[in-house]
């Protein structure tokens, strides 16, 4: 169920609804309350700060005191379920939280996302990372440093055209085009090194990572996240965080739609 609704949530995002974004997370975070399950509360923590800050820069003026207070509280969620989740996964989502906060409170923050950018680099999560390059590139031109900004922005577009993320690549061509940046110069600009995909993956719409490869493959079968959890021998949360990867790089709405398209693709025969 949350996976779906951190699904939902991104494509909502990505749709220019950041209200609704904000209101379902908000009501997934209620629901998580009563279960163990730290990790996809931080995760979902991510999703809400994100839709929050998305309202609050679409704003003119400064954040208003109950803005604060709310960016405080999600916040303080995160980090407290983070307490739990010693994982690299829960660690990342964390940074993620804290970078998201700092655009709610209209603070400077390369380096938070500069640190955001690195982890999902080193866990080998080429989307998030292209995500955080993005953000991280508005970060530097903000901060007057144009030639960073634009290697930043050029390594986001190479990832988004590769995993055919047009939600992304419009919106790294939007802030090229806003900081006065020409398409060659953005198209040629260095990149940040290219994953290799595994022989399945690179049959996908979009190039897994091999956990998640396996994730899919499980999921196929019928599993429920809890099944999946228990043959990979790792935490429930850790799944529905792989779950929710693998239906926003395949474009799909839920589960079920994702197993049909491993099965369209003829991927594990």
């Amino acid at each position: 169920m949350h996976d779906v609704t951190a699904a939902h949530a991104e494509y909502l995002l990505w749709q220019g609804g950041a209200d609704r974004a904000h209101r379902i997370t908000q009501e997934s975070l209620a629901q998580l309350r009563d279960q163990e399950d730290a990790g996809l509360v931080v995760s979902m923590c991510s999703l809400a700060l994100r839709a929050h800050a998305d309202l609050v820069t679409s704003r003119a003026g400064s954040p208003a005191e109950s803005t604060a207070r709310a960016t405080d509280l999600l916040l303080a969620t995160a980090r407290e379920a983070a307490l739990e989740d010693t994982g690299a996964l829960g660690r990342v989502y964390l940074l993620l939280c804290e970078a998201e906060a700092a655009r709610a409170s209209l603070a400077p923050a390369v380096d938070p996302w500069a640190q955001v950018v690195a982890e999902w680099q080193q866990l080998d999560c080429p989307y998030p990372a292209a995500y955080a390059q993005w953000r991280l590139a508005q970060e530097l031109f903000g901060a007057r440093a144009r030639a960073q900004g634009t290697r930043a922005l050029g390594a986001a577009l190479q990832t988004a055209t590769r995993l055919g993320c047009g939600p992304l690549e419009a919106a790294v061509r939007l802030v090229a085009r806003h900081a006065g940046v020409p398409g060659d110069e953005l198209d040629g600009s260095p990149t940040a090194p290219v994953v290799t995909p595994t022989p399945a993956s690179a049959r996908l719409p979009v190039p897994l990572t091999p956990r998640e490869e396996e994730v899919l493959r499980i999921l196929t079968e019928g599993h429920s996240n809890q099944q999946i959890a228990r043959r990979l021998f790792i935490s429930e949360s850790t799944v529905s965080v792989h779950v929710s990867h693998i239906i926003a790089k395949l474009g799909v709405a839920n589960r079920l739609q994702a197993a049909s398209a491993a099965e369209r693709l003829k991927l594990f025969h």
